[in-house]
C-alpha cells in the first residue's frame, strides 16, 4: 500500500498537481479538490475566499505560508482588487508546524458561509 501512496505522489510532483485542503464540518483536514499548477492553486484560494466569505469588510483574513512570502503578497492583493476587505495578517508558520505541511504551504483563514463549500 505505501508503495502505491508513494507512485500517486511521484506521479502528482511530476503532474505538478496541487491540493485544495479545507476544514471539514467535523474539524478535519480534507482535500477540497486537486488542480495543475501553482498559480492556479493560488487562485482557487481566492475565488473561494471571495466567493465565501462574510462581511468582508468587518473581517481580518489570516494568512500563513510556509517560506511563500511572495506568494502570500499576491493571495493579499488579488482579494483587495475583487472585494473589500477590512485588512490580513500575514505570518510565517513556525518551525514545528512547518515542518509538517512543507515548504510553500499557504492557509487562508476567515468566516465562511458554509463549512460545506460547493466545488466551482
Amino acid at each position: 500500500m505505501l508503495q502505491f501512496v508513494t507512485l500517486i505522489a511521484t506521479i502528482g510532483n511530476v503532474l505538478k498537481i496541487k491540493p485544495i485542503l479545507r476544514g471539514n464540518k467535523d474539524g478535519y483536514i480534507v482535500t477540497y479538490k486537486n488542480v495543475r499548477g501553482r498559480k492556479a492553486a493560488l487562485n482557487t484560494l481566492i475565488n473561494l475566499v471571495c466567493d465565501n466569505i462574510i462581511k468582508p469588510e468587518e473581517q481580518i483574513i489570516g494568512i500563513a505560508h510556509a517560506d511563500a512570502y511572495e506568494d502570500s503578497l499576491y493571495i493579499m492583493d488579488k482579494i483587495r482588487e475583487k472585494i473589500n476587505i477590512r485588512d490580513f495578517i500575514n505570518t510565517s508558520y513556525d518551525f514545528c508546524t512547518g515542518s509538517h505541511v512543507g515548504p510553500d504551504t499557504i492557509a487562508l483563514f476567515f468566516i465562511g458561509k458554509d463549512r460545506e463549500l460547493v466545488q466551482s
